[in-house]
């Protein structure tokens, strides 16, 4: 076999490579893609709940601490 023959088997082998590897890195993106919008969403989730948490902290310190208005008046009648 000679050096030309064993180039063209080799630019035939590449040229039917070639498609195969468009659509593997068609499908890699596709997947790149889709892990970032899970990704957003679970970070969406994670700001969501920090939110709440933070709102039933604060609601749990003002029941703790109660309201002093109340306890003033009646001293001062």
């Amino acid at each position: 076999m000679s050096s030309k023959e064993s180039q063209e088997q080799q630019a035939c082998g590449c040229e039917k490579l070639l498609p195969l590897l468009e659509k593997l890195l068609e499908q890699n993106t596709t997947l790149i893609q889709q892990n970032e919008r899970k990704d957003n969403i679970v970070l969406a989730a994670i700001e969501q709940n920090n939110e709440l948490l933070l709102q039933y902290l604060d609601e749990e310190e003002i029941v703790k601490s109660g309201s002093n208005y109340l306890d003033s008046k009646s001293k001062t009648l």
